[in-house]
């Protein structure tokens, strides 16, 4: 029984926790809310721009609209409450700066090699294998000869009948 209420307990506290942060505390005017939110009423939250959030505006974005923190790989998305970089040519990341591989790198692994030329870096994949990182086996063309090869003598017994 012990154990039973220290877990209903532990329970509570946790959902208290959790209801305490997701519940964002009202701004009493402007300059609660920092140089980059303003205060609607002082019975709400700030309102945050440039990309900001937070209770008072200063949790910094990842990227700025007119910045080129997403490099030469992305392009920064402000269509949200906060702004992210948009990555392009098979480049991950907060910043777009994760290639999926480096040249003589072992990412790709023995099926595969990576391609650096151009805009887009991937793997090129050896034939029977798949994948961004040439990992899945393939087998279709393998299987396709292999039926094609067992389906002529069927064939032929029935046109030699």
């Amino acid at each position: 029984m012990f154990k039973f209420g220290m877990m209903v307990l532990l329970l509570v506290v946790m959902i208290l926790a959790v209801i305490r942060d997701v519940k964002a505390a009202n701004c009493v005017d402007d300059a609660a809310c920092g140089a980059h939110g303003t205060c609607p009423d002082t019975s709400a939250p700030c309102v945050c721009t440039d990309g900001y959030s937070g209770d008072d505006c200063t949790t910094a974005p990842v990227c700025t609209a007119s910045g080129n923190e997403c490099g030469s790989h992305g392009s920064c998305d402000t269509s949200g409450r906060t702004y992210s970089c948009t990555c392009t040519g098979g480049y991950t990341g907060a910043t777009c700066t994760t290639a999926p591989c480096t040249s003589g790198g072992s990412e790709c692994g023995t099926h595969g090699t990576c391609n650096t030329d151009g805009t887009t870096v991937k793997c090129d994949c050896t034939p029977g294998y798949t994948g961004t990182l040439c990992a899945q086996q393939s087998g279709g063309n393998r299987v396709t000869f292999l039926a094609q090869l067992l389906l002529i003598p069927i064939v032929l017994s029935r046109y030699m009948q």
